[in-house]
C-alpha cells in the first residue's frame, strides 16, 4: 500500500506561520495542476485541507483523514510568541505537553492508529498538514527523530509526499 501525502494550500494563518493554522484557501495559493487517477482521497477535517482537496479535484465526497496535532494554548500563536524555553524543550522533547495540548509521541501514536484503520490493498491519497505527514513517516520508520529530520520536513504547499506503508502498520 501506497499513502501519497499532499500539503494543504496556503491560508492567512499559514502564511503568518501560526500553529494549528486553519481557515479558507488563499486565493493565491493553487495547485500547480489537479490530481488524476485518484481512486479514494482522504482528507483532514480542517477548512484548509477541504479547500485544497476542491482546489485538487478530489470532489465533495471524501472520507476524513487524519486530524491535525492539538497545540493546546499555542494554537492560533507564531514562533516568537511562544516563549523560548518552552519551544526549544518541544523541540528536544518528544514528551512535551507543556502547552496543554499533544506531545509529540501521543500525535504519533494516534497515526499509527489511523494507519492501521486503513484498508491494506488501497493505494491512497491524503491531503492534510505537514505534521500529520511527518508522524506518518515516523509511525511508519519506527523512529521519533524522523518527526523532525525526516524527507517531508519542508514540504512546500501541494506538494506530495509518498510512503510505502509497512506491513506492520496495515490492518
Amino acid at each position: 500500500m501506497t499513502l501519497t501525502f499532499v500539503r494543504h494550500g496556503l491560508c492567512k494563518e499559514t502564511r503568518e506561520a501560526r500553529f494549528g493554522a486553519d481557515g479558507p484557501l488563499d486565493r493565491s495559493s493553487a495547485p500547480r495542476a489537479p490530481l488524476s487517477g485518484a481512486r479514494q482521497a482522504l482528507i483532514s477535517p480542517t477548512m484548509i485541507c477541504r479547500d485544497s482537496a476542491a482546489a485538487l479535484g478530489l470532489g465533495p465526497h471524501v472520507v476524513a483523514g487524519p486530524s491535525p496535532a492539538d497545540y493546546g494554548t499555542w494554537r492560533g500563536l507564531t514562533l516568537s510568541e511562544v516563549p523560548p524555553s518552552e519551544l526549544d524543550q518541544w523541540r528536544r522533547d518528544p514528551g512535551f505537553v507543556g502547552h496543554g495540548g499533544e506531545s509529540i509521541f501521543a500525535l504519533i501514536d494516534r497515526t499509527v492508529e489511523w494507519l492501521r484503520s486503513l484498508p491494506a490493498d488501497e493505494d491512497l491519497v491524503v491531503v492534510t498538514h505537514s505534521e500529520n505527514i511527518r508522524a506518518s513517516v515516523a509511525a511508519a520508520t519506527g523512529g521519533v527523530e524522523q518527526y523532525w529530520t525526516g524527507g517531508p520536513r519542508q514540504l512546500r504547499p501541494f506538494e506530495a509526499y509518498a510512503i510505502d506503508l509497512p506491513l506492520t502498520l496495515r490492518t
